[in-house]
């Protein structure tokens, strides 16, 4: 591998996780405008390498796994045809945009590398990780105020969604400690290979030499243990339980896949120890929050004891790293029957254990048949959480996601092949629920594609993921060096972990949660020994300038597509943060908005809401006053047409008429009468389209009420 290359490889991983670590500080870079601007400079950097770069091949494999991410991407801005909501689908498709350009990118940077390429990855994305959690644990020790840090006892700083911030600190758990194992690999087999014959004593000492660099400073198992097990107890703050999960789902993934069973066990066990030694400890700041004597005391008391059991587990695994280290040392490495003996009585304890559990359940709750009834009928409610003080951790209900996973199977079954369309799952939901909860998404991935794509979105995701794993799988088994099969154990682990988590929750849409997660995958896909190119064949052929001049041509269109709607946001908000201002400057750039992108009914609403602010500030009755109200419904109704399946501007549209009908009830009773008319038939939109509208009702009553004042 040429050196400029690796280089090259390494400065892309860094720039792509710098900046995934930056948008975790954006609120997980939920808003597109955090990640549009991201998608325009990853497309730069595609074109780059497109033009000046030699680029990395690949084989038939990653071809094909390539492939499947670009049918996608192409099927999701065909439902821009169909969708209701063309802007949503927009923002999804741009969404999906800058998730494959991560892929891709870590994919060529990858092959740059070389052999090590998925562990440079895999570190840099554990660093990420680490900075975040040292970040919660300083705000934690130092904020004024720790409480608004939590939402409801649970920690949500810095992504703003405590399951996302769960799941991404869960990825670099298992990252963490699939590197650890890497580096016990290695420092291992450097210690047992022997010289061979004929390297001279200085050759065998520069050798030795780099090798204790690499072992202590890039490494080092007991700091990468450190840090997961960091990780791992603040990802229980959060108190989520798809993250717990996703973790027991995957452990025995970890462990089968692992080189060394026996080791990765052991560390396992190095990790869950000290969460199981000061459990009480960290769980103890979701129990503070509903404590009602002095809550502002009890979570001050409680994360300190909690912030000290993070300093102690650290303690804890370097303990028990240097008690293994020399075990090792005096026994040498443990035998496969050591290593099955140890790992039946493993097994052993833990059927047993779960084995008394049962029966503990069954004389403490009346009989085990009507306490695992009572759990299912948890599990199906479409009611919340029960605000369990003890923990979230022992409740077993979905939060109302079962209705959203049934409206979406809805929404699938009478869309099968086409769906919604992209990111349109929302105003069907309004539509067809039977609960007050507010959602835009599904709270599961694979459910959400059912829904707006079809059939063939679903099946292209899904074979995606299985086919990178798959191809991982095939891969560790063929390796003969264990550090890399380490490494690609860890990287399948997390990327599996997230894909669980997000099959049960909106971890997609948080972009500095799912963005590595996406890298991992292209990571995966690029796994493996490169194709060797015959020596002659030139380059500079035309199929090879096809290829590049095509790639130009994406990158230059990703370009376009993510700098239009950037725009269109950037000076929508600037026309709303003149409300209180220059009317006129917030018209013109609210129409800019407009030009930029004009599928959004936003600058519409905008404009309206502008004009409504003028109305107000105008004085009572007056000519100015009437024709901004005019202009606002003018306004009102451009937005619904450019989107009819949005109730929310019907309901602001009524709310409009309203207002103007009591500016002029004075003047005009007539008037006044047709505008309640129409603010009605506006209602009835709203309706048809969420029928179970808190603001449906107040405004009805609001009408009722006017009316009412008119007859007297």
């Amino acid at each position: 591998m040429q050196p400029a290359g690796r280089l090259a490889g390494i400065a892309t991983l860094v720039l792509l996780c710098g900046t995934s670590l930056v948008l975790a500080f954006r609120h997980g870079a939920y808003s597109p405008i955090y990640w549009l601007p991201l998608l325009v400079g990853a497309g730069a950097l595609a074109l780059t390498l497109v033009l000046a770069a030699p680029g990395a091949r690949a084989g038939r494999p990653q071809k094909v796994l390539l492939a499947l991410f670009a049918a996608q991407t192409v099927w999701t801005a065909l439902s821009l045809l169909w969708a209701s909501s063309p802007s949503n689908a927009w923002q999804e498709l741009n969404r999906t945009l800058l998730f494959g350009l991560g892929l891709v990118l870590a994919f060529v940077a990858v092959r740059s590398i070389g052999g090590r390429g998925l562990e440079w990855l895999a570190a840099l994305i554990t660093a990420v990780a680490a900075v975040v959690g040292l970040a919660i644990v300083v705000r934690l020790a130092t904020a004024v105020d720790p409480a608004a840090l939590f939402v409801g006892g649970r920690l949500n700083y810095p992504v703003t969604y405590w399951n996302a911030l769960a799941s991404f600190l869960m990825l670099g758990f298992w990252l963490a400690l699939g590197l650890a194992n890497a580096g016990w690999e290695r420092r291992s087999a450097s210690r047992d290979a022997a010289p061979e014959a004929g390297d001279g004593p200085r050759r065998r000492d520069r050798a030795r030499a780099r090798g204790a660099v690499v072992w202590r400073f890039v490494w080092a198992p007991p700091v990468l243990l450190a840090v997961a097990v960091v990780l791992l107890e603040l990802a229980l703050l959060p108190q989520s339980r798809g993250a717990l999960w996703a973790f027991f789902l995957v452990v025995p993934f970890f462990v089968l896949l692992s080189p060394h069973r026996f080791r990765a066990l052991l560390q396992l066990a190095f990790v869950a120890l000290p969460v199981i030694l000061f459990w009480d400890r960290l769980n103890g700041v979701y129990v503070a929050f509903h404590e009602g004597a002095s809550p502002e005391g009890a979570l001050d008391a409680a994360l300190g004891s909690a912030l000290s059991a993070v300093g102690f587990s650290v303690l804890v695994v370097w303990v028990l790293w240097l008690l293994s280290w020399a075990l090792e040392r005096w026994m040498g490495p443990l035998s496969r029957r050591v290593t099955l003996v140890v790992a039946t009585v493993l097994v052993v304890l833990t059927l047993a254990g779960a084995a008394a559990g049962l029966v503990v359940a069954d004389r403490h709750t009346g009989g085990l048949g009507g306490y695992l009834g009572d759990r299912w009928t948890e599990f199906t409610s479409d009611a919340g959480p029960g605000g369990n003080s003890g923990s979230r951790f022992s409740e077993v209900g979905l939060n109302g996601r079962l209705i959203q996973w049934k409206i979406a199977a809805r929404a699938f079954a009478e869309e099968p092949l086409l769906g919604l369309g992209a990111q349109n799952y929302e105003a069907y939901y309004f539509q067809h629920r039977t609960t007050l909860l507010e959602v835009r998404q599904p709270h599961s991935q694979p459910m959400q594609l059912l829904a707006e794509l079809g059939l063939p979105g679903f099946l292209l995701w899904i074979a995606l993921v299985a086919a990178a794993l798959v191809r991982a799988l095939v891969l560790r088994f063929r390796t003969v060096d264990r550090a890399q099969a380490a490494a690609l154990a860890a990287a399948m682990t997390a990327v599996l972990s997230w894909f669980i988590h997000s099959s049960a929750d909106w971890i997609w849409q948080l972009t500095a949660v799912s963005l590595p997660a996406m890298m991992l995958v292209g990571g995966l896909i690029a796994s493996g020994r490169a194709p060797e190119t015959s020596k002659q064949r030139s380059p500079a052929t035309w199929r090879s300038a096809a290829l590049r001049a095509a790639g130009a041509v994406i990158c230059v269109g990703v370009l376009v597509s993510a700098a239009l709607p950037y725009l269109s946001l950037h000076y929508t908000e600037a026309a709303a943060r003149t409300v209180t201002g220059d009317i006129a400057v917030g018209l013109k750039q609210a129409r800019s908005a407009e030009r930029f992108d004009p599928t959004s009914p936003q600058p519409f609403a905008t404009r309206a809401s502008l004009h409504e602010a003028a109305a107000r500030a105008a004085a009572a009755g007056s000519t100015a006053q009437m024709e901004h109200y005019a202009l606002a419904a003018t306004e009102w109704q451009g937005g619904i047409a450019k989107e009819p399946s949005n109730w929310v501007l019907y309901l602001q549209a009524a709310n409009l008429n309203v207002e103007w009908g009591r500016a002029v009830a004075d003047q005009d009773p007539g008037f006044a009468r047709d505008l309640a008319l129409k603010a009605e038939d506006y209602l009835a939109e709203v309706a048809a389209r969420n029928p179970l509208s808190p603001e449906l009702m107040e405004l009805r009553e609001m009408i009722s009420l006017t009316r009412d004042a008119d007859a007297e």
